[in-house]
């Protein structure tokens, strides 16, 4: 938004206030991953490798910087591929229950099973 208003510095702040984010965040992700099972460990690796793209790609914005249109494209890019990551995050962390109930004690509940009852009257 920043960018479409003109104040390209203050978008280029922004992305690397998010860059600098992106470390910290990725080490403490692959710590945990080894306290996840098999279909979360193969979810988190998807999500690590669409938000390491997605922050690739900002970051080659921000070198590209000098060519608006490059910058911009690579930023689109980059937007398209953290929002595929964070879709997978939350799949990985709702859906697959990953990280859920891990410092409480005593019996962890069960997924919930989703279905549908059809009538045929």
């Amino acid at each position: 938004m920043f960018r479409l208003a003109g104040r390209y510095g203050s978008a280029h702040r922004l992305v690397l206030l998010g860059l600098s984010a992106a470390v910290p965040t990725l080490v403490t992700g692959l710590a945990e991953v080894r306290g996840l099972d098999t279909p979360q460990q193969r979810v988190a690796v998807v999500h690590a490798s669409a938000n390491t793209v997605g922050s690739a790609l900002f970051l080659g914005a921000c070198l590209r910087r000098a060519n608006e249109r490059h910058a911009t494209i690579l930023g689109a890019l980059g937007l398209v591929a953290v929002g595929v990551g964070g879709a997978l995050g939350g799949h990985l962390s709702y859906a697959l229950g990953a990280g859920v109930y891990r410092w409480q004690t005593g019996r962890r509940p069960a997924l919930p099973v989703f279905t549908r009852q059809i009538s045929y009257r």
